[in-house]
């Protein structure tokens, strides 16, 4: 089994809210670089070279919006890495929960083996 995310819970009404005022543009990036958290379940590497293509933008519109993002406290910057705390948030609940279900499903394996 891959260990690809094939869904993330995706809030409608946080998403329209969180990014009311932003251009097109800046909701196209912000959206794609949390895709690409989520994808790798880790901080992003500043490399706006690459990260500008995956975007499909310049460098300078990149630099740009991730300014933007950074100044509006939808992403962070740690060790030279991009990140979403709410990302970080899903990450962790995400895998509390297959811990728990994971638990969960051994017990009842457990208890019907005792029968």
């Amino acid at each position: 089994m891959s260990n690809a995310m094939p869904w993330v819970r995706f809030y409608l009404y946080d998403w329209i809210s969180g990014t009311n005022g932003m251009t097109s543009e800046q909701r196209g990036v912000y959206i794609t670089l949390l895709v690409c958290m989520y994808e790798k379940k880790e901080p992003l590497k500043t490399d706006f070279e690459t990260l500008a293509r995956v975007c499909h933008c310049s460098q300078k519109k990149f630099a740009a919006i991730v300014e933007y993002l950074m100044r509006n406290d939808k992403l962070i910057e740690i060790d030279g890495r991009l990140w979403n705390l709410d990302v970080e948030e899903e990450l962790n609940n995400l895998s509390e929960e297959l811990d728990n279900f994971t638990f969960n499903n051994n017990e009842e394996k457990e208890v019907k083996y005792v029968n």
